[in-house]
């Protein structure tokens, strides 16, 4: 083994080292391995499930700001499998508490579940905090999904 071959093992044993004594680090001082947003909001369409000629959409909204809403609103889009634009709702999640999650949920009136292809959180958002509106709330708001169900801005 040439000088060349050494010098790159002890480095990717360096490397190695640096590795394990981070996670040593983390899991004793209680650190989290991965950095989590310490501000803004989550938004996850969790469920969709039929109930009877609707589909009943769960959302899971973390609030990860100092801001207390009195009003959260926001408008989404639904299109189907194809694409297609299908219909639109506001989505009123009430009062939600700074960091607080809350869950809430909202019918699709006339809508099959299976046929719902996408979701789009449209740019038309109302949040009224206790200083008032948040002029660029959508902005704030990361969307996610744990449905076959695209959900997006």
């Amino acid at each position: 083994m040439g000088l060349r071959q050494k010098g790159y093992i002890s480095m990717l044993l360096r490397i190695r080292y640096l590795c394990y004594s981070a996670i040593v680090a983390s899991l004793i001082c209680g650190l989290p391995m991965t950095t989590q947003a310490t501000d803004g909001i989550s938004l996850e369409l969790n469920t969709a499930i039929q109930h009877d000629s609707n589909c009943r959409l769960h959302f899971l909204l973390s609030n990860n700001t100092t801001h207390t809403f009195s009003d959260f609103r926001i408008e989404i889009a639904f299109f189907d499998n194809s694409g297609r634009f299908v219909n639109h709702a506001t989505a009123d999640f009430l009062k939600v508490g700074a960091h607080k999650t809350v869950m809430r949920s909202f019918d699709v009136p006339g809508q099959q579940c299976v046929h719902l292809g996408k979701i789009l959180l449209n740019d038309d958002a109302v949040c009224i905090s206790e200083n008032g509106a948040i002029h660029e709330c959508v902005e704030l708001i990361e969307p996610t999904h744990r449905t076959e169900i695209l959900f997006f801005k």
